[in-house]
C-alpha cells in the first residue's frame, strides 16, 4: 500500500508480532500481511461497529483466524492483527 492510503505500526507483544493498520481513505483498501505466521486475532473498527466501540472502553471486536495473509480495510477503518 502507498503511505498516503494505509499507515501501519508494528511491535512485538507477549505472543509475537502485533500489527496496527489504518485506512486513510474513503475507499476500501486490500493490504498484504507478512510477518505473522500461524493463528492470529484480527480486530477491526469500522463504520459498522464504530458507535459500539466509542461507547465502551473495553470494546474491540475480534475474530480468530488460522492464518492471515491479507485484509480488506473499509473506508477509514482501523485493524489490529496479533499473533495468537
Amino acid at each position: 500500500s502507498a503511505p498516503s492510503t494505509v499507515v501501519s505500526l508494528a511491535h512485538r507483544g507477549k505472543r509475537g508480532p502485533v500489527l496496527w493498520l489504518a485506512n486513510l481513505t474513503a475507499l476500501p483498501q486490500k493490504v498484504k500481511i507478512g510477518g505473522i505466521s500461524g493463528p492470529a486475532m484480527v480486530h477491526v473498527i469500522g463504520e459498522s461497529n464504530f458507535e459500539a466501540a466509542a461507547k465502551r472502553a473495553d470494546f474491540l471486536a475480534g475474530s480468530a483466524v488460522k492464518k492471515v495473509s491479507s485484509i480488506e480495510l473499509g473506508a477509514y477503518s482501523v485493524a489490529r492483527i496479533a499473533a495468537a
